[in-house]
């Protein structure tokens, strides 16, 4: 809601005026910065965005327009605190991922084939949505729901890999085992699966 806000405000007011308020001595480096908020559609972006041009971060251009355009201080602080607490939470669900076990074992498939086909058994837990700040027994429920779906859409088989024998859920340093009926069968530790990758030198 915000971002809207200040939008409007940059979209009203004067870029003469804008220049001086946000203190920019040339209005080309002012129309660009303000482009440039314009462009990102959202604000957590904008934060993350690093962008610096000498008079304004990411973090004050933001702060300076709350300023100008009237949006209460502590608003905008708690809309920082808020993109902070996410950002956090997204960091915590990097390492997340569902790895389909098929107990491939190679023989004569080429190394490159089995790199490209990596991502096809190694699924990244934020590409099904969002898990934040919801409780394990929540997720692993969630899970319990993707791992039927994913089944039921291959068919219980991956090109290359085989036959789906079971799913594992690594996260937050656990594994967490599924049968492919979605059933959750129990957590284990220290389970390791090998991964297929090409680097060029």
């Amino acid at each position: 809601m915000i971002k809207e806000l200040l939008d409007t405000y940059i979209k009203n007011t004067n870029r003469d005026e804008l220049k001086r308020h946000l203190d920019y001595h040339s209005q080309n480096s002012c129309d660009k910065a303000l482009t440039k908020f314009l462009e990102t559609p959202k604000l957590d972006e904008w934060l993350s965005s690093g962008y610096y041009d000498f008079k304004h971060t990411a973090k004050s251009l933001f702060l300076k327009l709350c300023e100008l355009s009237g949006v209460d201080a502590e608003l905008a602080t708690e809309e920082l605190r808020e993109i902070e607490r996410i950002k956090e939470e997204h960091k915590r669900f990097e390492d997340a991922y569902i790895f389909v076990n098929t107990r491939f074992r190679r023989s004569s498939e080429a190394i490159f084939v089995l790199a490209f086909m990596e991502s096809k058994r190694r699924l990244s837990l934020l590409k099904y949505g969002e898990f934040y700040f919801q409780s394990i027994e929540e997720i692993l429920s969630e899970v319990s729901k993707i791992v039927q779906q994913h089944f039921k859409e291959n068919d219980g088989k991956l090109v290359v890999w085989g036959n789906i024998a079971n799913y594992q859920l690594f996260l937050f340093g656990e594994c967490y085992i599924y049968e492919p009926s979605g059933e959750f069968r129990h957590n284990v530790k220290n389970i390791d699966n090998s991964r297929a990758t090409i680097s060029l030198k």
